[in-house]
């Protein structure tokens, strides 16, 4: 979820634009981007959900911890 502050209507106009490219953005090592919808909840503040793909394989913080750690792994077998 995006907190909606106080937007203009340009940068909510930006934000339209660019969501709707990422729509079309089509790759396997990024994340697939699929629609948003705006919902004003019960605390009165409107909020942007952003609808992606569902990653099960954990955070991308995990992957580039995991992934440094192979790397380093696999550099200091090759030494």
């Amino acid at each position: 979820m995006v907190q909606d502050r106080t937007w203009q209507k340009s940068e909510h106009q930006r934000f339209k634009e660019e969501a709707e490219m990422l729509k079309t953005l089509q790759h396997p090592n990024i994340v697939r981007f699929y629609d948003y919808f705006e919902e004003l909840p019960s605390r009165g503040k409107r909020v942007i959900v952003l609808v992606t793909e569902l990653m099960t394989s954990g955070t991308l913080k995990t992957y580039v911890l995991t992934q440094s750690l192979l790397c380093f792994y696999h550099s200091v077998q090759l030494s």
